[in-house]
């Protein structure tokens, strides 16, 4: 024999062994596993939606935003006089802006930066026109996640000078839902 026959012999000798008592065992027929009845599907909770509260925090972070920014500070020392005025509702939602408009003004007067006008001369009392105007829209997208679909609000928010038209700060903040 050669050298790589006898090196050979023991490995081929060792395999053969192997498959021939692979083929010469007999394997017990298995029992056969009767299904078992699964327990009915969990459907998935329906999404919470988006809450009159929700767009309440979201109106007081951007407002908070707004006074932090600077631009309602007035050069000449003394408090610029605001007028909230429409808030667009862009979605499909029902959502009730007067009530949008309304907290942006309560939380505008709490800031203690400006004074609040309602915009519209009351009988008896002298009307301070505004100086800066405040107007917002609601809007939504549609966005795509791991799980389908989800849908987004966000609050624009506008802050322009009446007499010139220029804008002086802009913010767009998501409307969150809380758990």
């Amino acid at each position: 024999m050669t050298h790589v026959m006898k090196t050979l012999a023991p490995a081929l000798l060792f395999c053969a062994a192997i498959a021939g008592c692979a083929s010469s065992h007999e394997t017990a027929p298995r029992p056969v596993e009767k299904p078992v009845a699964s327990a009915p599907a969990m459907t998935p909770a329906a999404p919470k939606d988006i809450t009159t509260a929700d767009f309440k925090r979201a109106v007081q972070k951007a407002v908070r935003n707004m006074v932090r920014s600077g631009a309602l500070d007035n050069p000449g020392g003394a408090r610029y006089t605001v007028m909230v005025s429409r808030v667009a509702n862009m979605t499909k939602k029902d959502i009730d802006t007067d009530e949008v408009a309304q907290k942006i003004r309560s939380d505008l007067a709490v800031s203690k930066k400006v004074r609040v006008v309602s915009g519209v001369p009351q009988k008896g009392k002298k009307f301070t026109p505004p100086e800066i105007s405040v107007s917002g829209k609601i809007t939504q997208r549609t966005a795509y996640v791991r799980k389908g679909e989800r849908i987004e609000y966000y609050l624009h928010l506008n802050l322009t000078e009446t007499k010139s038209g220029i804008n002086l700060w802009e913010n767009v903040t998501p409307v969150l839902m809380r758990d």
